[in-house]
């Protein structure tokens, strides 16, 4: 990145990708991993209190990064 002089290569045109791209590439998110096992294990283990709590604070937040994020 330090010897790159910024030029995006006006001679190669590329198509944009598409939505199902996106919806694709989701599978390589790590923060979703992580937080989809520590739900999961909170409910495996029997504890419910504890499933529900992380799904409302992590609902929101997710929620509020998304519009964020669009």
């Amino acid at each position: 990145m330090a010897s790159d002089d910024g030029a995006l290569g006006a001679g190669h045109a590329c198509a944009p990708p598409s939505a199902w791209r996106g919806a694709t590439i989701q599978w390589l998110n790590p923060k979703a991993w992580l937080a989809s096992v520590a739900r999961g294990g909170a409910h495996t283990a029997g504890e419910q209190q504890a499933l529900w709590a992380s799904i409302w604070v992590y609902v929101p937040i997710c929620v509020l990064s998304m519009v964020c994020w669009a």
